[in-house]
């Protein structure tokens, strides 16, 4: 009995290891993030490249990406969560199909969207280069410094990532700025989004006030993983409704702090409606 209660909390004392490790490091490792690239023979711009030379410090996880900060605070380099979307070998070879068909289509859906936010977006995202081939020029190694300030020299070669202009959340930026400046925000806000929806590309991850924010005084979607083509918004009921529910969302957020940029707002929505 004693033995069988000393193995007990010798396991909780694993498993709380385990969590706190986990908790510390935002579940980060550097295998998680590897995955070997096809080699490319377009070289990359020589600005770009000195750009990749300087240390980038973990900033922080989200759904599909790690995002890093560049030492001079200009940029965002964010890598592909690897375990996310793609099985370990040894389970693929014995998972059902519909399992490895999910996780395919996963990977499959974040690559079309990292080219649309690098390509037809670019502007909209502030994104400035897409690392998804082996491009000759860029740097043999980026200096990734994880949150416990652990530094990893990553090959490029095995590196997946998105490197964007960093960009200022949107309500961080709604408490700098006066209601005249604030409301031009608005605006340039409606546009992208309207402009997006015309160019037929869904949002799926329609939120606002989490994934919008400023570069410089331009709004911008910093959010890479939500894109997708969609044909039917470039017929205008579709792209209203597409827009309704896109602005409706952000528009109920800014009713607690920002009545009054709320109302304003409320004014484009029901323009974008009566069109």
């Amino acid at each position: 009995m004693i033995k069988l209660v000393k193995f007990l909390l010798f396991l909780g004392f694993l498993f709380a290891v385990q969590f706190f490790c986990r908790k510390a490091t935002d579940d980060f490792a550097i295998e998680l993030i590897k995955q070997p690239l096809k080699k490319a023979d377009a070289p990359m711009d020589p600005e770009i490249s000195a750009i990749l030379q300087q240390p980038f410090h973990y900033l922080g996880s989200g759904g599909q990406c790690y995002a890093f900060a560049s030492e001079d605070g200009l940029y965002v380099l964010k890598t592909f969560k690897q375990h996310h979307l793609r099985l370990p070998s040894f389970i693929a070879r014995i998972s059902p199909e519909f399992l490895r068909e999910k996780f395919e289509k996963k990977e499959r859906d974040l690559l079309v969207s990292c080219k649309i936010s690098g390509n037809e977006l670019a502007k909209e995202t502030g994104v400035v280069y897409l690392h998804l081939d082996d491009t000759p020029g860029v740097p043999t190694h980026i200096l990734l410094i994880d949150k416990l300030k652990i530094s990893h020299n990553v090959p490029s070669h095995s590196l997946p990532f998105v490197l964007q202009k960093r960009a200022v959340p949107i309500f961080q930026r709604l408490n700098e700025i006066d209601e005249s400046h604030a409301k031009k925000a608005i605006d340039r806000l409606v546009d992208l989004v309207r402009n997006r929806c015309e160019k037929g590309i869904a949002d799926i991850d329609p939120f606002l006030d989490r994934n919008f924010g400023f570069i410089g005084n331009e709004v911008v979607e910093f959010d890479i993983g939500p894109f997708s083509y969609d044909p039917m918004l470039k017929y205008p009921e579709h792209a209203r409704r597409e827009i309704y529910f896109e602005l409706s969302a952000f528009q109920r957020r800014l009713c607690k702090n920002y009545p009054g940029l709320a109302l304003y707002l409320q004014d484009h929505i029901e323009k974008i409606l009566h069109e």
